[in-house]
C-alpha cells in the first residue's frame, strides 16, 4: 500500500461514528477528508454512507469507575470501502 486513500472508521460505546478520509499522508501534504471539517458537498467531505453499525454494553456501566464492557457490529459496503480509491475494483460474487 501507498499509503493513500486511506480510509478510517472509529466507533465508540454510544455508537457515535467517525469515517476519516486521508488522500495522502500528512508528511505528503494531506489533509483530513471527513464530516468533522466540511459540509456535504465539498471536496473535503467524505462519508461512508452505506455502512451500518450498532454497539452494546455487555457489562458493566459506561463512564463507571468500574469501567464497562462492549461491543460493536460493522457492516461495510464495498462502494464506501473503494470510493475516491483509483483502479479500485469491486470483488466478483463468489471469487476468492
Amino acid at each position: 500500500g501507498s499509503c493513500h486513500a486511506y480510509k478510517e472508521l472509529e466507533v465508540n460505546a454510544l455508537n457515535t461514528v467517525w469515517n476519516l478520509l486521508l488522500t495522502r499522508p500528512y508528511a505528503d501534504g494531506g489533509g483530513e477528508h471527513s464530516g468533522r471539517v466540511a459540509q456535504p458537498g465539498s471536496s473535503e467531505h467524505y462519508e461512508a454512507r452505506r455502512q451500518t453499525t450498532a454497539t452494546r454494553v455487555l457489562r458493566g456501566r459506561l463512564n463507571a469507575p468500574e469501567g464497562a464492557a462492549w461491543a460493536v457490529e460493522i457492516a461495510l459496503c464495498h462502494s464506501d470501502t473503494l470510493a475516491r480509491q483509483p483502479g479500485a475494483v469491486k470483488p466478483a460474487v463468489g471469487g476468492a
